[in-house]
C-alpha cells in the first residue's frame, strides 16, 4: 500500500538572496514612507506658521519669519528623532 501523502523528491525552499532583499526593501520602504509623512506634515504646518506671520502686521522682515519657523521645524524634526514624541499613548485594557 502506498503513502497517502508523498512529499515532492525537489522542495523548492526560499528563492536565495532575492527573498532576503525583498523583505529589506519593504521594511525600509515602510520606515521611509513614515518618516516621509512626519516630514511632509511638519512642513506643512510649518508653512502655515509662516504665512501667518507674515500677514499678520509687524516690523519683523519676512526673511527673519522664515529663517526663525525654519530653526524651528528642524528642532522640532531632530528632537521626535531622538525619541521625543509628542503624541500620547494609551494603555490597552
Amino acid at each position: 500500500m502506498r503513502p497517502v501523502y508523498a512529499a515532492p523528491l525537489v522542495v523548492h525552499r526560499h528563492h536565495g538572496l532575492g527573498n532576503f532583499l525583498t523583505g529589506l526593501r519593504r521594511a525600509v520602504r515602510r520606515v521611509i514612507w513614515s518618516g516621509a509623512k512626519v516630514l511632509g506634515r511638519a512642513s506643512l504646518h510649518t508653512g502655515g506658521n509662516i504665512l501667518t506671520d507674515i500677514v499678520r502686521p509687524s516690523d519683523e522682515n519676512p526673511r527673519d519669519i522664515v529663517w526663525r519657523r525654519e530653526v524651528e521645524l528642524l528642532n522640532n524634526l531632530i528632537a521626535k528623532l531622538r525619541g521625543g514624541a509628542t503624541r500620547c499613548i494609551r494603555k490597552r485594557n
